[in-house]
């Protein structure tokens, strides 16, 4: 209820916005206005940059199609302002392609009460139905991992913010060791989180472990992302340059 009320008191503000630039024509009737927003806000594809950094907001009538599963069998990437799904795990013909709406990395009650908000359904998918039959122990555990995860970020960007590149490593591995728990294991996000721990533990001269962490980011990013992005080119190229400098007795 609440919903469907910020979406008539907007459409009544376009309306009035609509007549004021101009008044020769009649405003659309706020019913119609109301609808096409709210067909809008459940239908509209989030764009991102290969950081999964937001950018803007875009509407793809063949990709709304996609149906949200919280162990997707496809991602959604951007290539300027064209949508590209990649399927995350071999598909079978007639299997549905589905995405990721929400962030995944979250329990379960979490997921479902973003999406009966945002998208007005009650998720019933495989992972849903799991997580929510598991024993009270295993949500609890999600919860704090999710927590924590939060929490580790801010403590990274903060971290490197202050140039404490010992905090910022230390936060990043516990970051990757939370979202591998909380991620389906081909999620952009998860390699995002192991590219990150790569760059600070090559910063930090820890150049095997910054190659394992590059290793695990890439087995991900090469699948949701595509080998030509350019997030995996750069990353393939500092993996190897670590390769040949401890090759030739760089830093271990």
């Amino acid at each position: 209820a609440a919903r469907q009320q910020a979406m008539r008191e907007q459409a009544a503000l376009l309306c009035a916005l609509v007549g004021r630039a101009e008044p020769q024509r009649p405003p659309p009737p706020p019913e119609l206005a109301a609808e096409l927003l709210a067909r809008f806000a459940v239908n509209n594809h989030t764009l991102c940059d290969e950081e999964l950094q937001e950018v803007g907001v875009g509407l793809y009538p063949l990709a709304a199609l996609a149906n949200h599963d919280c162990a997707p069998s496809a991602v959604q990437t951007f290539d300027g302002g064209a949508v590209v799904f990649r399927a995350l795990r071999p598909l079978a013909a007639g299997e549905p392609v589905t995405i990721a709406y929400i962030e995944l990395a979250q329990p379960v009650a979490a997921r479902r009460a973003e999406l009966r908000a945002q998208y007005l359904f009650e998720c019933s998918c495989e992972r849903c139905a799991a997580e929510a039959a598991a024993p009270p122990a295993a949500a609890a555990a999600a919860t704090a991992d999710a927590d924590a995860l939060v929490r580790g970020r801010a403590a990274t960007l903060a971290a490197i913010d202050g140039a404490r590149w010992a905090a910022a490593l230390d936060a990043s591995a516990a970051c990757c060791e939370c979202a591998a728990r909380l991620y389906p294991p081909a999620s952009p996000a998860l390699g995002l989180e192991w590219l990150r721990l790569a760059k600070l533990r090559a910063h930090c001269d820890e150049l095997a472990g910054a190659v394992d962490a590059w290793e695990r980011a890439l087995r991900v990013l090469r699948v949701s992302h595509g080998e030509a992005s350019a997030l995996v080119r750069d990353a393939t190229t500092a993996m190897n340059g670590a390769k040949a400098e401890l090759a030739y007795g760089g830093a271990g």
